[in-house]
């Protein structure tokens, strides 16, 4: 009897021994690790995006160069913002104009509107242009001119130079547009270091006449960089 027990134990030990090598040898293998090519980020140079004003709700930062002793150019005086008017829309920049040169005050031939960078803008390459609207108590004088222009600060090599674009009539009354292109323009100013653009305008003949003087508001508007 013991040796009929002996017998059927083994008989178990050893099916059991099959069955577990035939379970191991049945299961897959696992995969052989393979180096997967990864995609790689590549930055795409993005076209410099324009810089405009339209002063839809606000004059956006710009000023007139006035009214202190050291200022040449008064002929602009105050600048605030118009909602009511505008190139292509509502909202510009309104300036009021005091050209006086026939009275005797010389200084008052010609003003500015001007804005000032937050940081040095390289403007190689670049067009700037603008819209005047020019009343026509203004135009009929025909002695005024505008022109845009540029100029560094005292912080770089070309110590407050200054480049501008050339004149345009304001003969006509109505939106007149100015424009340069910056690699044109006449003057000695960095183009890469530019720290202010601005737009002058000119009483540029009869200076002594005050037949010719102007005093109103001038409009501008829709000024852009690109």
């Amino acid at each position: 009897m013991k040796k009929l027990m002996v017998i059927f134990f083994s008989f178990i030990v050893i099916a059991a021994m099959i069955s577990v090598f035939s379970c191991s040898s049945s299961n897959p293998a696992e995969p052989t690790a393979t180096n997967t090519p990864v995609s790689t980020a590549t930055n795409t140079p993005v076209p410099a995006t324009p810089i405009e004003f339209h002063f839809t709700n606000d004059v956006e930062g710009w000023d007139v160069t006035c009214c202190q002793s050291w200022h040449s150019e008064q002929g602009l005086n105050i600048l605030s913002h118009d909602a009511l008017n505008g190139h292509a829309a509502n909202g510009c920049l309104s300036a009021n104009a005091n050209f006086i040169p026939g009275t005797g005050n010389t200084v008052t031939a010609n003003g500015n509107v001007e804005y000032i960078f937050s940081t040095y803008q390289d403007l190689t390459g670049k067009t700037i242009t603008a819209w005047i609207y020019v009343p026509q108590s203004m135009a009929d004088k025909d002695s005024y001119n505008a022109q845009v222009y540029i100029k560094n600060d005292d912080q770089v090599g070309c110590n407050w130079c200054y480049s501008s674009g050339g004149w345009t009539n304001l003969y006509d009354t109505g939106w007149v547009q100015i424009t340069a292109a910056v690699n044109s323009m006449s003057g000695t100013a960095d183009e890469t270091q530019v720290k202010f653009i601005g737009i002058q305008v000119l009483k540029a003949s009869n200076t002594s006449d005050p037949a010719y003087d102007f005093t109103g508001a001038v409009l501008f508007d829709d000024i852009i960089i690109q």
